[in-house]
């Protein structure tokens, strides 16, 4: 089988077009989707241990913004495949969760260098469309959170002992999660320092502000139903791969710089950020991944793949540093969007020239600080960066 699309990512997000959830929504299901689906088939040798490209990615915004509108579209999708990937959504508690697992275990073979393997594994996507349903003082809060800590990175087999049910064993866990949440909960709910820096370290955040305007009911075109099945099928293809993913040379040395350029010491910084920081390789690496094999069947990670890795968790990073007080990084983000937002009004152009916005930043902001508040802002949706010029998409706040 030969796959339909030339990268999964962008026609997924052409497929989800209609849909009027905030972009950003359905690029993380997309790449939640694509995790779910390869789970532990296919890894980077890190040395010490295997790194594989399972995600725990949390949706934060207000009622009505698309959260499980947007994810759900991903989670269906993946449901139509044949790959044998088990979802669970929203409320269960620690026992059950264990017990799940351990009766969901698969036996895959596959082709690799001539030869067959057989391997056995648990792949899980455990979603929440509301996640103070999945995690509550009913289901045992702090426990499951601690065991989708432990089991973010787990490389052989997971054992669950206790004294009523004995040892449970579950076969080589990948855990997928997707979970969606409104912002008072992450402070009403998750007070514990231990929950925050551990299970809110291990979080891809990704926020949604701009409630959508209510829309007629929408007919997908022919075009639309055969995207889907292309989709599917090459879905499908990708949840076929196996092994271990290289890296190209010019990829390598990014990475190797990238690398040297982090600070040591976070001790700095809040519980959250500090946690996340301290795992921000891996979340680029497992992004690389994803981007890579998205692309492509060669598994061959490129320069590129790691370039969007970068800033994506350089995105969710801000998004943590945000959940507390406003960082100063947050200030000069929020400081570009007001200008741009008062230069748009009172010269409105279809398009705006990057040397026009560096002039009036330029005496707080440098061309690397404005180039990553760009990304920053194209992310959540607001502008669209065409070559040295941008669009401003909005939504404009009064």
């Amino acid at each position: 089988m030969r796959r339909r699309l030339d990268n999964w990512i962008e026609s997924y997000m052409h497929y989800t077009r209609h849909d009027e959830s905030p972009q950003q929504f359905h690029k993380w299901t997309a790449y939640t989707i694509l995790a779910a689906a390869v789970n532990r088939n296919i890894w980077m040798d890190r040395g010490y241990y295997k790194l594989f490209p399972n995600l725990y990615v949390l949706f934060i915004g207000p009622s009505g913004v698309g959260k499980s509108s947007s994810s759900g579209i991903g989670i269906e999708l993946l449901r139509e495949t044949t790959l044998k990937v088990n979802i669970y959504k929203d409320f269960i508690t620690p026992p059950a969760l264990v017990e799940f697992m351990s009766r969901s275990s698969v036996s895959t073979e596959f082709q690799s260098g001539g030869k067959t393997v057989l391997t056995h594994k648990t792949p899980l996507l455990l979603y929440a469309s509301e996640l103070g349903n999945l995690l509550s003082i009913r289901s045992g809060i702090r426990e499951l959170t601690l065991l989708l800590t432990e089991l973010f990175n787990k490389q052989g087999d997971h054992e669950d002992t206790t004294n009523k049910r004995g040892t449970i064993k579950i076969k080589k866990p990948n855990v997928t999660f997707l979970g969606c949440c409104f912002p008072e909960w992450i402070e009403e709910e998750l007070v514990s320092i231990s929950l925050r820096s551990g299970f809110l370290g291990r979080m891809l955040v990704v926020v949604g502000n701009i409630k959508r305007h209510r829309a007629s009911k929408i007919n997908l075109t022919p075009e639309d139903l055969a995207l889907k099945k292309d989709l599917i099928h090459d879905l499908e293809i990708i949840g076929a791969l196996y092994g271990e993913l290289q890296w190209s040379p010019e990829a390598q040395v990014a990475w190797e710089t990238w690398y040297n350029e982090q600070p040591i010491d976070m001790s700095t910084d809040g519980m959250e950020i500090a946690g996340f920081g301290s795992r921000k390789a891996q979340f680029i690496q497992r992004l690389a991944i994803l981007n890579a094999i998205g692309r492509s069947n060669n598994l061959l990670v490129t320069e590129d793949d790691l370039k969007t890795g970068i800033t994506m968790v350089r995105y969710c990073e801000n998004n943590i540093r945000t959940m507390g007080a406003a960082s100063e990084e947050y200030k000069v983000i929020q400081k570009v969007r007001k200008n741009l937002t008062t230069f748009c009004k009172r010269v409105p152009k279809t398009e705006i020239d990057l040397s026009l916005i560096m002039r009036r930043v330029s005496k707080w902001a440098n061309k690397r600080k404005l180039e990553e508040i760009l990304e920053q802002l194209a992310l959540e949706g607001f502008i669209d960066i065409r070559g040295r010029k941008i669009v401003i998409l909005g939504p404009f706040e009064d």
